[in-house]
């Protein structure tokens, strides 16, 4: 292997990862949010877009 390639090597997950983070990451509750998904309609989207869609 060379030294260009060695450069370019990533390094192990372990690594990539800190110390100290929790195990469980906290997840939000669907029930506490009661408003709908908003949705764009098609008349606010930009005309190049609702042309690239035909």
């Amino acid at each position: 292997m060379t030294a260009r390639f060695a450069r370019m090597r990533k390094p192990p997950i372990e690594e990539l990862q800190p110390d100290g983070l929790p195990d469980e990451f906290p997840v939000p509750n669907p029930d506490e949010n009661d408003e709908p998904p908003k949705q764009i309609g098609w008349a606010k989207m930009p005309r190049k877009t609702s042309a690239v869609l035909r």
